[in-house]
């Protein structure tokens, strides 16, 4: 529900990173990404799941809601975020440079 509510705040947001398995939460991800599209129409989604169940029950979107599925890397993570962020990765880890 908290996602749900920082959603609502018109905080600016660059992206949402959400888990399939919302463990504890009143809302399961496909409300809060059905939410995120209404709120924010053009923020990237980036959705992790351990199973295809994910691919399956999320609806089309556009920008599309990218699934990554566990376990996973995360200099993938890393990437994926920072191209859709459209960010420059060649930098990241080196000395000095955090993203």
């Amino acid at each position: 529900m908290e996602g749900a509510n920082i959603l609502q705040t018109g905080t600016h947001i660059d992206l949402l990173l959400t888990d399939w398995n919302m463990s504890g939460s009143r809302l399961d991800c496909v409300v809060l990404t059905t939410i995120t599209r209404v709120l924010h129409p053009e923020l990237p989604v980036i959705l992790r799941a351990a199973s295809n169940e994910a691919s399956d029950r999320v609806p089309p979107a556009n920008p599309p809601i990218t699934i990554i599925h566990k376990p996973y890397d995360s200099k993938h993570l890393l990437e994926l975020v920072c191209c859709l962020l459209e960010r420059d990765t060649s930098n990241l880890g080196s000395p000095g440079v955090t993203g």
